[in-house]
């Protein structure tokens, strides 16, 4: 996966998310989504939190977010934010692939704007299909590929089924 690893480069990005998320809020994608109190997320790909803040108020104090990137400056600037914010309910994870959790823990996966980025989307995908409990939801939005693209590749790794197209994100549910 393509990453941010210069301090500089990583700051640009953020500048453009921060302008990005005013114009256009992260919580119209997420409540889409249908996010509850209590829920367990993995947030895959978090980058510099954007997504983030606002899944830990969806999820209250009884949920848990995991926030999870391979590039150590998305992690410290998430837990900056998390910190100044006074957010506790959210674990960073530093990894590209393999999340050490109980199979079948997770409501909900966000792959946001990354799935494109994955080298080996197979593996992040088996993953995500161990994680998911049977009911639990990959929800993907990533404008970077066209919505055909999006669903051929996620169904054709065999653990997801296309559910439906939302207005800003592709919803699959995990194949038993």
């Amino acid at each position: 996966m393509r990453e941010h690893n210069d301090r500089s480069g990583f700051k640009k990005m953020e500048f453009f998310f921060k302008i990005r998320d005013i114009l256009f809020p992260r919580k119209r994608i997420l409540n889409e989504v249908g996010i509850s109190e209590g829920m367990q997320i993995i947030e895959f790909g978090c980058g510099p939190g954007s997504y983030t803040i606002p899944l830990s108020r969806l999820v209250g104090e009884q949920g848990k977010i995991y926030a999870v990137d391979r590039n150590p400056i998305a992690l410290e600037t998430t837990s900056e934010k998390l910190t100044k914010n006074k957010i506790n309910n959210v674990t960073l994870i530093k990894t590209e692939c393999r999340i050490d959790l109980a199979d079948s823990c997770i409501d909900i996966v966000l792959l946001y704007d990354v799935f494109h980025l994955l080298e080996k989307p197979a593996e992040v995908l088996s993953e995500f299909h161990r994680l998911l409990k049977p009911e639990g939801i990959l929800s993907v939005n990533d404008h970077h590929m066209k919505n055909e693209e999006i669903t051929q590749k996620i169904t054709e790794s065999g653990f997801f089924d296309f559910v439906r197209l939302e207005k800003y994100s592709h919803r699959f549910i995990r194949k038993d």
